[in-house]
């Protein structure tokens, strides 16, 4: 089963998201690594053919296999939106800090030279196809 942690963290509500879903990742295809190695030694078992109990086990084991392997791939599909997110979130807050920068740059430079300040009313800062108008 999923932890509640990996839930939570693959809907961004935790610090280690990526850690706790990485760990349940693994966790998972650890087990389906023990349920493939079960079946290939109960296929090998001699009255594998004759024992339905056998077969009903490999059958069962076959159906969580698939179910965790779908489990895995929900879990990597939340681990990349949750990248995607975290590093939209930062290009954005990294891009607003580089424009503020910018702002800041060229206002001082337009009070140096004695250019009005871009929050004068009119249409004063308004952008056109060539940059801003003055």
């Amino acid at each position: 089963r999923i932890r509640r942690d990996a839930v939570m963290a693959a809907s961004g509500l935790g610090p280690m998201a990526a850690s706790i879903i990485l760990s349940d990742i693994r966790e998972i295809e650890n087990s389906i690594e023990h349920l493939k190695k079960s079946n290939e030694f109960m296929v090998k078992c001699p009255e594998f053919s004759t024992d339905k109990v056998l077969q009903d086990a490999v059958v069962e084991n076959k159906t969580v296999i698939i179910k965790k392997t779908k489990e895995i791939e929900k879990l990597k599909k939340s681990l990349v939106e949750h990248a995607r997110t975290d590093t939209t979130e930062q290009e954005l807050s990294n891009n607003k800090a580089e424009m503020q920068k910018e702002e800041q740059k060229s206002s001082a430079k337009d009070e140096k030279v004695g250019l009005p300040s871009k929050a004068v009313s009119g249409n004063q800062g308004e952008e056109s196809s060539g940059g801003f108008m003055l």
